[in-house]
C-alpha cells in the first residue's frame, strides 16, 4: 500500500470495527506507527481514508503482510477525567477572601478566573521604567493574583474582585481504577472489566 493508495485491503478483515457514520464516528486501524480513519468497510477492503492522523507520519509504503491493529472506540477504556466547575461572584470574597468547596494543597490543582482573565499563580519580574532605562536592573516582582495554605478550602486573592466581578474555579479530577485495597484484576468495574477482557499478545 503506497502513500496515495485509496483503500487497504486486508487479507481478513475480521474484527475489524464497522465505522458509525451516524454518530460521526470513523473507524481507526494502526499499521506500522501509522494511524489511519476509515469511513467505509466493504468485505476485506477499507476505503475513504484519512492517513496520518493525530500526528503520526505517512510512510512511502506498508508492505504485505504487516499487522493491522484495529484502535476504534471499542478498544479505548471507558474513562475519562472530570472538569468541576464553581462559580462566584465577587460579593462572596470577604476580605479578599473566597471560601470554596474543596481544599486545595496548591494552586495548580485548579484555574481560577475573574471577569473572564486567568489569574496567574505565580509571582513575575515586570518591567518597571520609574526605577531606570534597562531590564532587568529596572524590573519589579509582581506577587502572584492568588493564593492557598494548603490546609483551608480558601482562595486568598491579592487585589479583591469587583462585587459583580463573575468568579470561575475549575478544576480537573481524576478517578481511580481500582476500589479498596482490591488488585484492579479483583476491580468491578467498567474500567476493570474492560483490562481483563481483553487478550494480550506478549512480545516475541
Amino acid at each position: 500500500m503506497y502513500w496515495y493508495d485509496k483503500e487497504i485491503d486486508l487479507k481478513d478483515a475480521t474484527g475489524i470495527t464497522e465505522p458509525n457514520i451516524t454518530a460521526s464516528l470513523p473507524g481507526i486501524v494502526f499499521i506500522d506507527g501509522e494511524r489511519i480513519e476509515y469511513w467505509i468497510k466493504d468485505g476485506n477492503k477499507l476505503q475513504q481514508l484519512r492517513r496520518g492522523t493525530h500526528g503520526t507520519g505517512v510512510p512511502t509504503q506498508h508492505f504485505a503482510d504487516t499487522e493491522v491493529h484495529d484502535q476504534s472506540g471499542f478498544q479505548t477504556v471507558p474513562y475519562k477525567d472530570e472538569f468541576i466547575s464553581e462559580v462566584y461572584t465577587g460579593a462572596n470574597v470577604s476580605n479578599n477572601e473566597l471560601t470554596i468547596s474543596f481544599i486545595p494543597t496548591n494552586v495548580n490543582q485548579f484555574e481560577l478566573f475573574v471577569g473572564g482573565k486567568r489569574l496567574r499563580k505565580n509571582s513575575i519580574s515586570q518591567y518597571n521604567p520609574a526605577n531606570g532605562q534597562d531590564s532587568p536592573e529596572a524590573d519589579d516582582t509582581v506577587s502572584a493574583d492568588f493564593t492557598v495554605d494548603g490546609v483551608n478550602p480558601v482562595i486568598t486573592f491579592t487585589n479583591t474582585p469587583a462585587t459583580n466581578a463573575k468568579i470561575v474555579v475549575i478544576r480537573k479530577q481524576g478517578k481511580i481504577w481500582q476500589e479498596g485495597t482490591d488488585p484492579l484484576s479483583q476491580t468491578d468495574n467498567d474500567i476493570a472489566r474492560f483490562i481483563r477482557q481483553k487478550e494480550v499478545a506478549p512480545p516475541q
